[in-house]
């Protein structure tokens, strides 16, 4: 039996306090390399020491394909946007959904899944760029110009995130030309 998501409605499932901080920590978390090599081991389909990289770099690829199928699928970008006004929650769950999109699309040979989170993204904008983006973007700047001693992290993860719009933007071109 294949489970197969229907969506009643537009709105995003609104999750429990806390939860969307968890599931963007986990998504996050499962798009790690490190994490990646954690479960094939767990799986025992393989001894990781006796395979031969670009086969592993192959399980990886498929493994972020599908985690990213899974997170267009299940809504999971507006359901952990959801989170109330607490503006600390909001930056935990931009940060960790940021960084695992960066993971899926700074890879060329993940160019149709990260044109699909491209599409995905867009659908979602108004969520995605102004609940988390936006200030997350602004805090990071913010931070880094403030001459602090976490400024160049700051910075950094800024460079980083930017990257990975460009990634995006250079896997969608439907979102490119919508921004001219």
């Amino acid at each position: 039996a294949v489970f197969r998501h229907e969506k009643t409605s537009n709105a995003a499932i609104p999750l429990p306090c806390g939860a969307s901080v968890a599931l963007a920590r986990a998504l996050e978390g499962l798009a790690a390399p490190s994490v990646f090599m954690h479960l094939i081991r767990c799986t025992g389909v393989q001894e990781t020491g006796n395979t031969d990289i670009q086969t592993l770099d192959n399980w990886r690829l498929g493994h972020l394909q599908e985690l990213t199928l899974a997170v267009i699928q299940f809504d999971v970008i507006p359901m952990a946007a959801g989170v109330g006004e607490d503006a600390e929650a909001r930056a935990s769950v931009a940060a960790a959904l940021f960084s695992m999109i960066g993971t899926v699309v700074g890879n060329a040979r993940l160019s149709g899944t990260a044109r699909l989170l491209g599409r995905h993204l867009t659908a979602h904008s108004m969520v995605f760029a102004h609940r988390l983006l936006a200030p997350l973007m602004r805090r990071l700047l913010s931070t880094a110009e403030s001459g602090k001693e976490c400024a160049p992290s700051s910075s950094r993860t800024a460079c980083k995130h930017l990257r990975t719009v460009r990634w995006l933007l250079h896997h969608s071109p439907e979102i490119r030309s919508s921004i001219r």
